[in-house]
């Protein structure tokens, strides 16, 4: 990859976060509170490692847009981790619903 992609793909990516943050970031920021308390106690610090930087990213749109720009490969993995704490949530609630009704004891 070539200086002049890596500047180019940085540059959309910026974009899109700053538009995304500027017209949706206090829902966003709302979502990624209540992903967070939703988690078990035992990952609250997992889940505020993946929350916290992207509620810095969407609560403030233009530095979030230039973080992204310099660092769009690791904000893409960052999303992965966000959809890894999305799977936690989804089988935490489903263990949790299981065991109150006994199928799991």
């Amino acid at each position: 990859m070539t200086l002049r992609t890596y500047i180019l793909i940085g540059l959309g990516t910026g974009i899109i976060v700053f538009l995304i943050a500027s017209f949706g970031g206090d829902a966003i920021i709302n979502i990624l509170n209540d992903m967070r308390n939703q988690v078990s106690p035992d990952m609250q610090g997992i889940a505020g490692l993946i929350v916290e930087p992207l509620k810095l990213v969407f609560g403030n749109p233009l530095i979030g847009a230039i973080v992204v720009a310099l660092g769009w490969p690791i904000a893409a993995v960052w999303i992965g981790l966000l959809l890894i704490l999305v799977i936690l949530i989804a089988l935490s609630q489903g263990l949790g619903s299981a065991r109150s009704s006994g199928v799991i004891e």
